[in-house]
């Protein structure tokens, strides 16, 4: 089945040749009109056209265009017949039900996704008016008294990107946005789960006057698409925001071109005395829970001064069993169902684990509906995975007594029996 195509050579995308078994069919109003929209992966061969068109040598650049108006493709300045006003016939609001509906984010966070992904393209097409080299005395050098050097910037060429579905639009942003302005060609490869609203992107942009072949969309697993996009030469320079195991890889394997990696982390906070509770705790509860836990930065770890220690637990776990889950579309929904039921049975093992060290789960815990319910632990050992690795995308916070480190990945509460310059170094 052909699930989506465009007319322009914006975006390539190929034929399924089987379905995936753990892939379900989504419905969606996308551009006014209703598609039933199946997972898509794109043939290596396929890859290997939108590669050659890419960079098949014809002339090099002679003209004196300006990067932001023109990207460089095949060796050659490409441009279009008109420009856009950057304006869009699509309102926000059915950019951010695309990612509530195909990433299950919560409705009224995808609407903050949205407006951040408008700034970020703004910003980069500031940018694109900054784009300029130096100048350079040389006195310094014997014979070089009386002269100057300049340096000019020019754009690499082919840019792979390679983004993950906690963020579908947002950060495609920060990875297209930047490489088009500088004049570059980008292959984009977005998330398995969340292709539409990269498919979004290449009708706007399409319809914005991009030149065609400037933004090529291409889906499929990493381990076909990504690994081509990460070791073919002709793909200058690789942008990727994943895991810290997959980027290590992906560095380890990219050769000589250039490699930027955004990869997750094992995130803390420090409550020490002084703090304002009442407004620290609505900020780690946004921070630990929001989108289910499924993003990169969530707290996962808080360290608490001693005296502080039980208010803060009562207090916190009190707002946390306030939130509410529910369809992503739905105003009240605080969170929903993670990505996948993979993510959440492996969340669950998780939780699991550390119940089984000694960790006490003090709310949540529990799958109800598909939704792992927002979970607090307190006593996780250090050992346990969810206090010493980077926890499954998902909604948990947790606490631990003196040398124990938390666990789940929304949060860790420690209780800390230190003085006040012992917390500081932490």
């Amino acid at each position: 089945m052909l699930a989506l195509s465009f007319t322009s050579s914006i975006a390539h995308i190929a034929p399924r040749p089987r379905a995936s078994p753990t892939s379900a069919n989504c419905c969606l109003n996308c551009s006014k009109r209703l598609r039933m929209v199946s997972p898509i992966v794109l043939g290596l061969n396929v890859l290997e056209n939108v590669l050659s068109g890419l960079c098949t040598p014809n002339r090099y650049w002679t003209e004196e265009l300006a990067m932001k108006k023109h990207c460089l493709i095949g060796g050659q300045w490409v441009s279009t017949a008109e420009y856009a006003s950057l304006y869009s016939p699509y309102s926000g609001e059915e950019a951010a039900r695309i990612i509530a509906l195909e990433a299950g984010k919560p409705i009224k966070t995808a609407r903050g996704e949205v407006i951040r992904t408008i700034q970020t393209y703004r910003f980069a097409a500031e940018e694109a008016k900054r784009i300029h080299g130096e100048t350079l005395p040389l006195d310094a050098a014997i014979g070089g008294e009386g002269r100057l050097a300049y340096t000019v910037r020019e754009p690499l060429g082919v840019i792979g990107a390679i983004t993950p579905f906690n963020f579908p639009m947002n950060l495609v942003a920060h990875k297209v946005g930047p490489a088009l302005a500088a004049g570059n060609a980008v292959v984009l490869k977005p998330a398995s789960q969340t292709p539409l609203s990269a498919f979004f992107l290449a009708e706007i942009a399409e319809q914005a006057g991009v030149p065609a072949g400037a933004l090529n969309v291409v889906t499929g697993s990493g381990a076909s698409v990504g690994d081509l996009l990460v070791t073919d030469p002709r793909v200058r320079a690789l942008t990727f925001t994943g895991s810290p195991a997959v980027g290590i890889d992906i560095r380890n394997r990219a050769g000589l071109k250039r490699v930027t990696l955004e990869l997750g982390s094992n995130s803390a906070v420090i409550i020490d005395r002084g703090v304002n509770l009442d407004e620290v705790i609505p900020r780690c509860i946004f921070g630990a829970f929001a989108y289910s836990g499924q993003v990169c930065i969530s707290v996962q770890r808080i360290y608490v001064v001693k005296e502080r220690f039980a208010e803060f637990v009562s207090n916190f776990v009190a707002e946390t069993k306030k939130l509410r889950g529910g369809d992503s579309l739905s105003e009240d929904a605080d969170y929903s169902a993670m990505i996948s039921p993979r993510e959440t049975k492996r969340a669950v093992a998780w939780i699991e684990e550390a119940k089984q060290q000694g960790a006490r789960v003090e709310c949540g815990g529990e799958v109800v509906d598909r939704m792992l319910q927002p979970t607090v632990l307190t006593g996780v050992p250090a050992e346990a995975k969810v206090s010493c690795q980077e926890v499954p995308r998902g909604p948990y916070a947790v606490r631990r007594r003196q040398g124990k480190r938390n666990g789940p990945r929304r949060r860790e509460v420690r209780h800390r029996r230190t003085d006040r310059a012992e917390a500081g170094r932490l």
